[in-house]
């Protein structure tokens, strides 16, 4: 299932997103001043700099996206960098190649080896998108491959990103690219913003 919307506002006014809302609950392990939907309206926000430099914000998509995966086992965080998701659940295991002192192992090459066919759950979100967009299938075709059978990932990508790294980038073709990734049970696809570094702009479940 492909769903493209021009916003991310666009997609937090749908349906789905708005019972998941109504039953949300903000996480206890943060003390956030004022939670957004989505990171436009955050940016967006009125207010003069310095007050928000002073404001500690955050957005409630990363949220909705780990709950949809519906986690009844162990789930890894793959390019966790402070590991707040382990903080919401706590069979969560964080995996990045920096940030020492939040993940819970280190993220190589090798680790996906002697990881392969081991996870129910996978998530990352906005970690695996610093390539040319020839390799991004490949990275998408890692993060399901270390699923176990039955096993489902989400994953969000920042299409800025895929652009800083491809001398030559064609949208269109990424997204029909993506489109076509193997295991795929759902795309959303945001037109607006062209960068976002905090939600991701594309976003894919897979399934194993």
């Amino acid at each position: 299932m492909i769903e493209r919307y021009q916003t991310l506002a666009d997609y937090c006014a749908t349906e789905g997103y708005q019972q998941w809302l109504a039953q949300w609950l903000p996480p206890r392990h943060v003390e956030i001043d004022q939670w957004y939907d989505n990171e436009s309206d955050m940016w967006d926000a009125p207010g003069t700099p310095r007050a928000q430099a002073r404001e500690r914000r955050a957005t409630r998509l990363a949220h909705h996206l780990l709950d949809s995966l519906a986690i009844r086992d162990r789930c890894v965080d793959i390019g966790c960098g402070d590991n707040w998701a382990k903080h919401l659940q706590p069979q969560i295991w964080g995996v990045d190649p920096h940030h020492e002192l939040h993940r819970d192992e280190l993220l190589t090459p090798e680790w996906y080896a002697a990881n392969w066919g081991r996870w129910p759950h996978a998530f990352t979100c906005n970690a695996i998108h610093f390539c040319d967009q020839s390799e991004i299938e490949r990275n998408l075709a890692k993060v399901r491959g270390i699923l176990r059978p039955g096993g489902t990932a989400v994953i969000t990508i920042n299409r800025a990103c895929i652009r800083q790294f491809t001398p030559v980038y064609d949208g269109d073709r990424l997204f029909q690219r993506l489109a076509q990734t193997a295991g795929m049970t759902r795309m959303v696809w945001m037109e607006e913003p062209a960068e976002a570094c905090i939600d991701g702009n594309v976003w894919i479940w897979l399934g194993q």
